[in-house]
């Protein structure tokens, strides 16, 4: 559950109405991770793909992970856009969320608590010049230590 509520706020981050905010083209419509060129932490999922639509100023990300053996699994968060705080929660993961956009780059900084464990991931996200790859780097502290972690988003 902790590594859908990983990857599920990596894309989030990623799709944050940059139009509206530094003149990035509107990022609605469909990802899917790159998984030659992310680098993820323990076992990948053989496939991730994110669906991303704006409502006002909400952003609204739906996840689809797929893992060997077992069916697919989705999961459909809600973030605010203007970069006030945004409470997620996936199964018994709660994620606390602050967005803010810095020229190019989409700044991020996330805690996520589940049972007692806390984890603080910071990451910055970058669109490619020509619209079609976003990639995010991210560092994750916490109760059982640090890692980082590349993701490769291509459009659909």
């Amino acid at each position: 559950m902790r590594k859908l509520a990983y990857y599920a706020l990596l894309l989030i981050f990623l799709s944050v109405g940059l139009s509206e905010q530094s003149g990035f083209p509107d990022l609605t419509g469909t990802w899917r991770v790159n998984l030659e060129k992310s680098q993820l932490p323990g076992t990948p999922p053989e496939e991730l793909i994110y669906t991303i639509r704006f409502d006002g100023d909400a952003l609204i990300m739906v996840q689809t992970e797929t893992r060997a053996g077992a069916q697919p699994r989705t999961v459909e968060l809600k973030f605010d856009k203007t970069g006030k705080e945004s409470v997620n929660r996936i199964g018994e993961t709660e994620m606390r969320t602050v967005l803010r956009v810095e020229g190019k780059e989409i700044l991020e900084e996330s805690t996520f608590i589940t049972g007692g464990e806390k984890m603080l991931r910071k990451s910055r996200q970058r669109l490619s010049d020509d619209g079609r790859t976003l990639t995010m780097a991210g560092d994750y502290s916490g109760d059982r230590g640090n890692f980082s972690l590349r993701i490769v988003l291509d459009k659909q």
